[in-house]
């Protein structure tokens, strides 16, 4: 790259001046351009790629979608993927679908693709999509995405290949909509799901803004790049002279470039960044970020989770490395595991062997692989491979006859490892009637199914399905009968007030007649009154016993229904803790709850590394805050019950999430914006913080 290039991306804020500036400045030859952005990657530096990959495009001069390989993550946190992918050369179906593969990326990042990968293969590749795309769409949409944008994104991807699995698969995904609201929400989802197909048909200098956006500062909190000292003390440098006479202006210049680390600048933590590595800033690193991190230079505490992270995002090229360069050692042994399953998953033999090379502890192998790395390893000899499965199948029955399945599950979880997924189906559905982890097995099935690119539902669910109570169900018909048993009490009571006045009506009647005379008078018209008056009573006294007949059968029923969950609830009750009965201080930030709401469907908007910190909460505490989300957008009136704007900032409310977190959200007329979800005793600060920035 160009000195002048690269000093003038070094100052530059993105704008379509600057964009022009760096198209000028690009290298006339096609090839030097490609190796220049092809640099920009391997250095890892977002802002280099975005630019000059924005500057390329917009001048129409060709990018090779074979930098989406090493590059996605990059051009994912640029946020202009779509615009850019769309717009390169060569097959950019292919190259998206292989990173999945080859790279764990976010949920969300991983469904973009897949719909960017849709719509490339309908608008340039002849609607022929790569085989790999289907299965990777449905074993993403196996997990909870309702209410996430990924949601929408497997929805397009279902749309432009008209897969019924997938959106069966996606359905299931709020079992509360009927077939005519689904249908009607695949229409409103309709036009968000085209946005990504139209990016490609505008112009990409018109999404470029015309003046760069103003940011004083983003991220965590800053701390002081040079130690506080006062003006008139002497200087640290050991000169002499008064810190304002000799070192201010040049401290003062490095305060300016302070980051999180106390001592430290920007520049210096991105030139160097493991000696200050945490657990914690490495969850919340990009890909491209743990890449180039040399683990000879990372603090050894921190290397498991650093080695746990490269296992995660399939970076095993990068692990092995690390391992080779620091040596093997039993603390990286679920690293080592989880690599291990990734290389015989691919059938990567050569990495596998490095990674049995590197392993010289006499610690056994975790029984769920050792079946798959023998196979692996024997895979130029079937028939040995035959005799490795056979043995570990007749082990695993004379295992089954003693009263135990543990066996025959390590030998299902090893063939689901290997290059005999479908082996591993026949065990897992056999394993399906009697094993006491049945979700497991269930994940696992899907998963070798998605793999193979079948059927999305097993035969077999459909028969467990008629054998096994389904608490989803028993849930929802829980909640129907409280709410017909609420409208037949409010039945009830309104019959009683309309008999009570009628009998009061009548008392008066009686006492209003003012001789005999006048009673006899007017005896025809009272007579019919009172007939009438008596009719009426009778039948509403009927009604009143049939309501009350109805309303104990609903009791009865709905005691049942509690029996038949009670024991599903029982585990919760029993790990849920126990809720404050004193004031909540927190009430003291919130106005008084607001009447029935009547909201509109919405698209979630989260904020950056939510994915992490719901990684990092407890999974009963992330499902329920997923679960309100989903309802919030969806127009759910039970999700807002509880819901409360803030004092000091009324377009912001709070939702409780179980008794110890608290969810913070903006809505707007289409989109529900998550702020944060933090735990109740730093509401406070989290609160003050918003108002303090209003």
């Amino acid at each position: 790259m160009k000195p002048e290039l690269h000093e003038f991306l070094q100052q530059a804020s993105l704008d379509q001046q600057t964009i022009k500036r760096v198209a000028e400045l690009l290298p006339p030859d096609d090839p030097e351009l490609d190796r220049c952005i092809e640099e920009a990657i391997e250095n890892g530096s977002i802002k280099q790629v975005e630019y000059l990959t924005l500057a390329a495009l917009v001048s129409e001069r060709p990018v090779d979608a074979r930098h989406l390989a090493k590059g996605l993550s990059l051009f994912d946190s640029t946020k202009w993927l779509p615009e850019i992918a769309l717009r390169m050369r060569g097959d950019v179906a292919k190259v998206l679908v292989e990173s999945m593969d080859e790279i764990e990326f976010d949920k969300n990042t991983q469904a973009r693709a897949l719909c960017i990968a849709a719509v490339w293969c309908v608008e340039h590749g002849g609607g022929v999509f790569p085989g790999r795309l289907i299965p990777m769409a449905r074993r993403l949409a196996r997990h909870e995405v309702a209410g996430t944008v990924g949601f929408v994104y497997l929805l397009s991807v279902a749309v432009y290949t008209k897969d019924q699995g997938l959106l069966s698969i996606l359905k299931k995904q709020l079992p509360t909509l009927n077939d005519e609201q689904w249908k009607g929400f695949l229409e409103f989802a309709l036009p968000v799901m085209t946005l990504v197909g139209a990016v490609g048909a505008n112009s990409l200098m018109d999404g470029i803004p015309v003046e760069a956006d103003s940011l004083l500062a983003q991220g965590s909190t800053m701390r002081r790049a040079v130690v506080r000292v006062g003006r008139n003390e002497p200087c640290p440098c050991g000169s002499g002279r008064k810190y304002k006479q000799c070192c201010f202006e040049k401290d003062q210049e490095r305060l300016h470039h302070s980051s999180d680390v106390q001592g430290v600048t920007q520049e210096e933590l991105e030139l160097s960044p493991e000696p200050f590595l945490t657990s914690a800033r490495l969850r919340t690193m990009e890909i491209h970020q743990l890449g180039r991190l040399d683990p000879t230079k990372i603090p050894a505490t921190v290397l498991p989770a650093y080695f746990e992270r490269l296992a995660f995002h399939k970076l095993l090229d990068r692990l092995i490395e690390g391992f080779e360069q620091v040596g093997y050692s039993d603390n990286f042994s679920d690293a080592w595991d989880t690599a291990v399953m990734n290389v015989t998953t691919r059938g990567e033999k050569t990495l596998l062997q490095r990674l049995l090379k590197l392993r010289t502890s006499q610690t056994p192998l975790h029984q769920a692989i050792s079946l798959a790395i023998d196979l692996l390893l024997s895979e130029d000899d079937p028939g040995k491979c035959l005799e490795l499965i056979e043995s570990a199948v007749i082990s695993a029955f004379r295992d089954q006859d003693n009263g135990s399945l543990d066996y025959l599950t390590r030998v299902a979880s090893s063939l689901s490892f290997s290059r005999f997924p479908a082996l591993a189906i026949a065990i897992w559905r056999t394993l399906l009637p009697f094993s006491d982890r049945s979700a497991e097995c269930w994940l696992m099935l899907y998963a070798l199914r998605d793999r193979l690119n079948l059927a999305p539902e097993d035969p077999l669910a459909r028969v467990i399905e008629k054998l096994t109570p389904n608490d989803e169900e028993e849930a929802i018909a829980l909640n129907r009968t409280r709410r017909q048993l609420e409208a037949e009490r409010a039945k009830f009571r309104q019959a009683q007030e309309i008999i009570q006045q009628m009998q009061k009506e009548n008392k008066r009647r009686h006492k209003a007649s003012p001789s005999q005379q006048q009673a006899a008078a007017d005896s025809a018209r009272d007579a019919r009154a009172e007939k009438d008056l008596r009719e009426k009573i009778e039948f509403l006294t009927a009604e009143v016993k049939r309501e009350h007949t109805e309303r104990n059968i609903y009791r009865r029923k709905l005691e049942n229904t509690e029996k038949v969950l009670q024991q599903v609830l029982r585990e919760v009750e029993a790990s849920s803790p126990e809720i404050e009965s004193e004031a909540d201080p927190e009430d003291d930030f919130l106005p008084p709850e607001e009447g029935e709401r009547n909201d509109p469907l919405r698209i979630i908007d989260f904020p950056r590394n939510f994915q992490e910190k719901l990684n990092e909460l407890p999974r009963h505490i992330a499902r329920n805050a997923m679960m309100t989300l989903g309802g919030i957008a969806a127009g759910d009136p039970a999700s807002f019950v509880g819901a409360l704007r803030l004092k000091t900032r009324p377009d912001v409310m709070r939702q409780r999430i179980g008794a110890d977190y608290r969810l913070l959200f903006r809505l707007s007329a289409e989109r529900v914006e998550v702020i944060d979800l933090c735990p109740r005793q730093e509401l406070d600060r989290k609160i003050k913080t918003l108002a303090a920035h209003a």
